[in-house]
């Protein structure tokens, strides 16, 4: 954790929801607030002092700012609503936020197009295209995210038919250093286009995007549980067979999560297969489990746990003892039997039902590897979760639940981790996780070392499968040899060269 980070836990920060960094003056050495404004992510894992944070209200502003920093030499960052765990969008040079640049420009039913301007949230911009009857073609499991911030960084949520959301761009318009403002399409500029597509926020600052839209619809959501037997039996029609689908994997137990989501059947609209059934359990007993393992030890009294959700339960329990690997085994039951109890099915609109809790503050690790195509899938996918779990159990890894695993078709995007000439290629995205106890600093820092071990474990695991770290979750190590390891896995798999070309032609 940096020290930014860590002076805002020590001074009682915490985030109740997702979308906001953190702003708070930083401290000069005698301890009293000083001029500069630091800024801390959602996770609160990393933080920076920026020289300044711009927050621009116009392109012309964008414009004049873009140019005098090119012309002094300055650096400039853009950042978004900084959501990313590893903080890829801090800096302590100059920084540019777009959240003041936050409109629905426009909106074309019949192309079904939407133009908007960066800084505006995904959870609106769903919430204005439902007024049209449009919705984004997929989600990143969140909506806190700026546009901006949403395309350039690889987001991506789940299906093996769908690339990552970057895709859906139509055109951008882009204030370079180089050649001002620039408006890219697929037809105009293909080259540029795909390098631009997933940015990273290195090439200039995205002023508008028009992005290709859906028709609003209706999913059916399913959740039920699988051993890991189970799983490796039915993989490929799972991934074939539904147009969203997700994978929990629980550490220390053989559950594994499966959650379908499928566009409505005409038999579904007739009000058949939709209707929940009764559950064979209430509120009550399915959260049971976790519920008596609060309970032990006579610490916490039943009232003390009314009103907890499962995501406030167990956030209760692994705070109490992250590393501890008993008690973390313990949980990750619990949670498994939580599900067995929960399995059902929902309707709602597609920008409700694709996102989820994705938990508290938390380090987490994914990377997506080639998982060959729909036609034939590889399976060295699942067999590296399943070999990633034999080696949590081996060397005795405190690890939660869960390791979640998503499939997307491959991307046209040159930077991003999907990127592939092979349009029926399929990646899956492989995603571990710690929790962060959001008081105690110095358990922080203990589950920071644990999990960077955590994460040597599964780069080591997915070694020979051409596996890439997601953007927003890439973490430099601290040791020599690893990040130099790192930096040559990031340029065999990414045209260095071109992306140079691309730095000299508009930075």
């Amino acid at each position: 954790v940096g020290a930014a980070g860590a002076a805002v836990l020590a001074m009682g920060y915490g985030l109740a929801a997702y979308g906001f960094y953190d702003r708070f003056k930083s401290k000069g050495d005698s301890g009293e607030p000083g001029d500069s404004e630091a800024i801390v992510n959602w996770s609160g894992t990393h933080g920076c002092t920026p020289v300044k944070l711009h927050e621009p209200e116009t392109v012309e502003e964008v414009e004049t700012l873009v140019r005098k920093c090119h012309e002094q030499g300055r650096r400039l960052r853009p950042v978004g609503n900084a959501l990313s765990p590893n903080g890829i969008a801090l800096s302590d040079d100059e920084m540019i936020s777009l959240s003041m640049m936050d409109k629905v420009v426009g909106v074309n039913r019949w192309k079904r197009q939407v133009t908007v301007q960066p800084g505006c949230s995904v959870g609106r911009l769903c919430a204005e295209l439902r007024k049209h009857g449009l919705v984004l073609q997929n989600l990143a499991s969140i909506a806190e995210q700026q546009v901006g911030g949403f395309l350039q960084i690889g987001a991506h949520g789940t299906g093996a038919a769908i690339p990552p959301v970057e895709s859906q761009i139509v055109e951008m318009k882009v204030m370079t250093p180089g050649e001002g403002l620039v408006t890219v399409t697929r037809e105009s500029d293909p080259e540029a286009f795909r390098m631009l597509q997933c940015g990273l926020g290195m090439f200039g600052v995205v002023c508008e995007v028009t992005i290709q839209c859906v028709p609003a619809h209706k999913l059916l959501e399913k959740t039920f549980t699988l051993t890991k037997e189970e799983v490796e039996a039915r993989h490929a029609d799972l991934i074939r067979n539904h147009k969203h689908i997700r994978y929990h994997w629980i550490p220390y137990t053989d559950a594994v999560v499966v959650t379908t989501c499928d566009d409505l059947t005409a038999w579904n609209k007739l009000g058949f297969g939709v209707k929940a059934a009764k559950s064979k359990y209430t509120e009550e007993e399915r959260l049971g489990p976790l519920r008596a393992l609060a309970l032990e030890g006579g610490a916490r009294k039943a009232e003390d746990l009314a009103g907890l959700s499962f995501a406030d339960l167990r956030t209760m329990l692994l705070e109490s003892s992250p590393l501890d690997v008993n008690h973390v085994r313990r949980v990750n039951e619990a949670e498994a039997e939580f599900w067995r109890r929960s399995e059902g099915h929902r309707v709602g609109y597609s920008d409700e039902i694709l996102q989820f809790d994705c938990g508290g503050q938390q380090w987490v690790l994914e990377m997506a590897a080639p998982a060959g195509t729909l036609a034939k899938p590889s399976y060295a996918d699942v067999d590296y979760v399943k070999e990633l779990l034999e080696e949590i159990e081996l060397r005795e890894i405190p690890a939660p639940g869960p390791i979640e695993q998503r499939w997307t078709a491959s991307s046209e995007s040159v930077l991003s981790p999907a990127a592939s000439e092979d349009p029926s290629e399929v990646f899956s995205w492989i995603g571990i996780i710690m929790y962060l106890p959001l008081a105690d600093v110095g358990m922080r820092a203990k589950v920071t070392e644990a999990f960077r071990g955590y994460a040597a474990t599964m780069r080591s695991v997915l070694e020979g499968l051409d596996a890439q770290e997601h953007w927003a979750k890439i973490e430099i190590p601290r040791e020599g040899e690893a990040a130099d390891e790192m930096v040559a896995r990031v340029a065999r798999r990414y045209p260095v060269e071109k992306v140079k070309q691309a730095k000299r032609r508009f930075d």
